[in-house]
C-alpha cells in the first residue's frame, strides 16, 4: 500500500522568488495554489479564506520573508517599518482577529 502526502500538511511552499499557497476552498474537488510574488496577493488569500489556520500562520512568515528578500536597504529600520505595516494588513485581513 502507497501512502499519499495531504497538501495539509504543507499548505504554503516556497518557490523561486515567491511563494505559493494551497486553495484550500477548492478541496477535495481539486488541488490548485494561488502564485504568490506581492503581499497583497498573500492578504487577498487569507481574506478570501482560501487558506485557514496553519496555512495562514505560514502566509505571514513566508510573506515577510518576501518582503526581506525584495528589501533594497542596507539599514534595518525601514525593513522593520515595512514588516510592521504587513503584519497591521494582515491582521485587518483576517475575519477572526
Amino acid at each position: 500500500m502507497k501512502l499519499i502526502h495531504s497538501p495539509l500538511f504543507e499548505p504554503v511552499i516556497w518557490e523561486g522568488s515567491g511563494f505559493k499557497i494551497l486553495n484550500e476552498s477548492s478541496i477535495p474537488e481539486k488541488i490548485e495554489y494561488i502564485d504568490v510574488r506581492e503581499i497583497t496577493q498573500a492578504l487577498d488569500a487569507v481574506r478570501e479564506m482560501k487558506t485557514r489556520a496553519f496555512g495562514q500562520v505560514l502566509t505571514f512568515l513566508y510573506s515577510a520573508a518576501l518582503l526581506a528578500q525584495q528589501y533594497q536597504g542596507r539599514e534595518p529600520e525601514p525593513l522593520r517599518e515595512q514588516l510592521a505595516q504587513a503584519a497591521q494588513h494582515r491582521r485587518g485581513a483576517r475575519c477572526t482577529n
